[in-house]
């Protein structure tokens, strides 16, 4: 079974709940975003913040971003390959990938907030139908449960990490570079930073933005339709 994120030096930290709080590690991240706020205003009390799950998703690269209340985001991809062409096979492909997103949040670890990448309608080729049934099944996944979902089209997370909604400054890689630059992280695939990108927006929509971001890149946010946050506090 793999692991719930992963905890090599490149990227991320895992998530239980016996991590340190605090000022963390450059491994891990930086301080909390309510920490950093509050050192600010000359304030030392590290209340805890939103619980924010990015995820973009893929048939064979699943890029999640889970931002716990202390701030840090631990990153995670959800690799699968095609089994057949069955529509058992298929459904099972996609059930795998439904199961190993609601894996960390059957354990506790449930956000108040999931920000997930909206379709892209000019996309084509043989997976499109099936990337669409995936899409569709998360999300009714989540609103079930009543976890409050916001969907970012791919041209808002474009601008809010690279300031164009489209273009070569705009292009996946440019993504993961602007975001590896910003946020000081290593991503294995444009799928992760994606999803780093949409859990920085969600965080940065609550007033907890891991790190600056020009205001130009923030118009972005104003153009999503955010549901109201469940946030639970101890």
């Amino acid at each position: 079974m793999e692991p719930l994120f992963d905890t090599k030096d490149r990227a991320s930290a895992l998530l239980p709940a016996d991590a340190p709080a605090g000022p963390a590690t450059p491994a891990t991240g930086p301080a909390t975003p309510t920490a950093r706020a509050e050192q600010r205003q000359g304030k030392a009390s590290l209340s805890p913040g939103p619980r924010v799950l990015g995820l973009d998703l893929s048939l064979t690269s699943t890029g999640l971003a889970y931002a716990d209340d202390r701030g840090t985001i631990a990153i995670r991809a959800i690799t699968t390959t095609k089994q057949g062409d069955t529509i058992t096979d298929q459904h099972h492909r996609l059930s795998r990938i439904l199961e190993e997103i609601w894996r960390p949040i059957h354990m506790g670890h449930q956000p108040d907030l999931v920000v997930l990448e909206g379709p892209s309608y000019g996309s084509k080729g043989a997976g499109t139908w099936d990337r669409g049934g995936l899409w569709w099944l998360v999300v009714s996944h989540f609103l079930t449960q009543r976890i409050p979902l916001a969907v970012v089209p791919p041209a808002l997370l474009k601008k809010y990490a690279t300031g164009k909604g489209g273009g070569k400054d705009a292009s996946k890689t440019a993504v993961a570079s602007t975001a590896a630059n910003r946020y000081g992280r290593v991503f294995a695939s444009d799928d992760e930073a994606d999803a780093y990108v949409l859990c920085a927006m969600g965080l940065d929509h609550l007033g907890h933005p891991p790190a600056p971001v020009p205001q130009t890149h923030r118009q972005a946010l104003a153009k999503v339709a955010w549901p109201t946050a469940r946030i639970e506090t101890p």
